[in-house]
């Protein structure tokens, strides 16, 4: 396990390392060894937990390292497999080796667990502190900041490991209780959707995930009626939203409406408001709900008109306002008629007039 803290001078042996962690930690019997093996000393547990903390730390690869396809060098690959490893590992019991290294006290109750910044109190940074600055940093790049850079598939795997605890019954409450200490770490990172990029797939996933832990937030704030917190959520997501453009207005120009005024010195600074639709409803933009039609299947035995007479019969109406055909009504229907025949077909016209049968079983119509 000492390779891992050797991230700096041995990534390679690093990446390795956390590949075969990965594998045999599937084992539910070598996990729980791990997790003794880990924390048996102080210094062990300090050591190894130092370790997995730089390598999600690391800067972005050196623009002079070689990248593979996917534009990932060696510091990305090891992120990525360490954010693989957490997430499964928190499935295990608890305490688990994700529990240890996300800075759970494994020795006392998980749920009880109080998250403090790096410092206070003598808290040590730990994975869940690089996993929530590596996605600020991510919001950071997207408004611009130079002095941050990301991977989209890097952040994927971090959105949906801050999802998965959030979503865990054991860890949930600690974890959303920290994010709110974290400078309102949801609503800040909501109030920057949607995501742009170019991997648009990527994209998508990290909205998904994130809007999935909102969900989570809302239910949450909810039930403890922190009613102010609930409050700036459900107003991100349902008001609209007005974005100020600065731009400078001539004053002399427009009192006089002269053009050759238009170089005066006198300006003031003004801003131009554009209201914009509420968030919700534009990350409604982002999927797609339209219903595709039901292809119309070739008939050999059944004749479409007597289909359609047979379905009309086996229609049902449900409290929408929606008609439903009954399958299992229409099963024997079909069947009645597949006896009726048996004695003048052959068995391969049966064995025909019986994939007709289950193709009709598969139909469901909607008006």
């Amino acid at each position: 396990m000492r390779y891992v803290t050797y991230n700096s001078w041995l990534p390679e042996h690093t990446l390795c390392a956390v590949g075969i962690l990965q594998v045999v930690t599937t084992s539910p019997s070598i996990h729980n060894h791990l997790v003794g093996l880990f924390t048996s000393t102080p210094s062990i547990s300090v050591l190894i937990r130092h370790g997995f903390v730089e390598c999600l730390d690391s800067e972005q690869d050196d623009p002079m390292e070689e990248e593979d396809e996917d534009g990932f060098g060696i510091h990305c690959h090891i992120k990525e497999a360490i954010l693989k490893f957490l997430q499964q590992s928190v499935s295990h019991s608890a305490p688990n080796v994700a529990h240890y290294l996300l800075g759970f006290d494994t020795k006392k109750d998980i749920k009880k667990m109080v998250f403090q910044q790096p410092g206070v109190q003598e808290f040590p940074r730990t994975c869940l502190h690089s996993i929530i600055n590596m996605l600020d940093n991510s919001i950071g790049a997207r408004s611009g900041d130079l002095r941050h850079s990301f991977k989209p598939r890097v952040i994927e795997k971090a959105y949906c490991m801050l999802y998965s605890l959030c979503a865990d019954t054991r860890t949930y409450e600690p974890v959303l209780r920290f994010l709110r200490s974290c400078n309102d770490f949801l609503v800040r990172h909501l109030a920057c959707l949607p995501f742009s990029g170019t991997n648009r797939v990527s994209e998508l996933n990290q909205m998904s995930w994130l809007l999935k832990t909102v969900a989570i937030e809302l239910r949450l704030t909810s039930m403890k009626c922190l009613h102010s917190h609930l409050k700036r959520l459900v107003e991100l997501l349902t008001q609209e939203q007005v974005s100020h453009e600065h731009v400078i207005i001539d004053e002399s120009a427009q009192l006089l409406g002269l053009s050759e005024y238009r170089n005066q010195p006198f300006r003031s600074h003004h801003s131009r408001s554009e209201q914009k639709e509420a968030l919700l409803l534009t990350l409604l933009s982002f999927a797609n709900i339209s219903e595709l039609p039901v292809p119309i299947p070739q008939w050999e035995f059944f004749s479409q008109s007597q289909i359609e007479q047979v379905l009309s019969k086996c229609e049902r109406s449900v409290s929408t306002g929606l008609k439903l055909v009954d399958v299992k009504q229409l099963h024997h229907i079909l069947m009645d008629e597949l006896f009726a025949v048996q004695s003048t077909a052959t068995a391969v016209q049966r064995q025909l007039f019986l994939q007709e049968t289950e193709v009709s079983n598969h139909i469901h119509v909607y008006h």
